[in-house]
């Protein structure tokens, strides 16, 4: 009897294959999306088209699906009766066939207090970034919040790296009458 040859060569291509694969998807950022999908289930919200389309309605903005749950989260964190409102206020948008902002602000619906407060309480959450007030003020999103898009020409979003790589570092230029006293 003699023993079976083993391809080595195959086995260490499948070992670099799996390796190079499992390198790949570490870099994916699974962290965020994971993140917001844990916290939206825990909080028995799921990803919902009736819930994708008001907002689109009432922002005229594509937003991303991870800062449509934050959104969601955090209005109904800030309001109990928040998941009913805005189911109401969509099934009532449908009724009178308004699909936009514009409409609904022109709608006798709009003069209800109740759709009137949901209604602006999504679009605030969206443009500003947050719901809620203090000190129960949730993150609904930073660099994403749609108050930066129409004035992007002239408005720096915020950050701490506003300028190139290392623009810290060095010191600025006083003027000759800056810095004495």
């Amino acid at each position: 009897m003699s023993k079976p040859e083993i391809d080595v060569d195959k086995y260490r291509r499948r070992l670099l294959q799996g390796g190079l694969a499992g390198l790949g998807l570490a870099w994916l950022p699974w962290h965020a999306s994971l993140a917001d999908a844990v916290a939206a289930t825990s909080a028995g919200l799921a990803a919902d088209d009736d819930w994708n389309k008001l907002v689109g309605w009432l922002t005229g903005s594509d937003i991303d699906a991870a800062v449509l749950l934050r959104g969601r989260r955090a209005l109904v964190a800030a309001d109990p009766d928040f998941e009913r409102d805005w189911r109401q206020l969509r099934q009532s948008m449908l009724a009178q066939r308004i699909q936009d902002a514009d409409a609904l602000a022109t709608a006798a619906l709009f003069q209800q207090e109740t759709p009137r407060k949901t209604a602006l309480a999504i679009i605030s959450a969206f443009y500003l970034g947050h719901a809620g007030s203090n000190p129960e003020q949730a993150l609904v999103s930073y660099e994403q919040a749609l108050m930066y898009p129409p004035t992007l020409d002239v408005t720096v979003i915020p950050t701490y790296a506003r300028g190139q790589y290392n623009d810290w570092v060095a010191a600025p230029q006083l003027h000759e009458t800056e810095g004495r006293g």
